[in-house]
């Protein structure tokens, strides 16, 4: 039987840093607004995407979309998932 290899693409020296960036900094906050904030930014400079979302659980399920410059908006209930 023979094993399917997937290829990975590595990550260059400016993306790991941004990343290391966004870890030291989501360490040093304790709010949930900031958070998101750093976790926008980060996307919006690392990926360029016209729009994003994200799904946060905790005792209820809350969508968070970012728009293409990385702002967190409420994303409500009404997303077909």
């Amino acid at each position: 039987m023979r094993k399917h290899r997937v290829e990975t693409r590595q990550l260059g020296p400016a993306q790991l840093r941004i990343l290391l960036t966004l870890a030291r900094d989501l360490l040093q906050t304790d709010e949930a607004q900031g958070s998101l904030a750093l976790i926008g930014r980060t996307l919006a400079e690392m990926v360029r995407f016209e729009s994003a979302l994200l799904l946060v659980r905790s005792d209820r399920m809350d969508l968070v979309e970012f728009d293409s410059h990385g702002i967190a908006h409420s994303a409500g209930t009404d997303l077909p998932l």
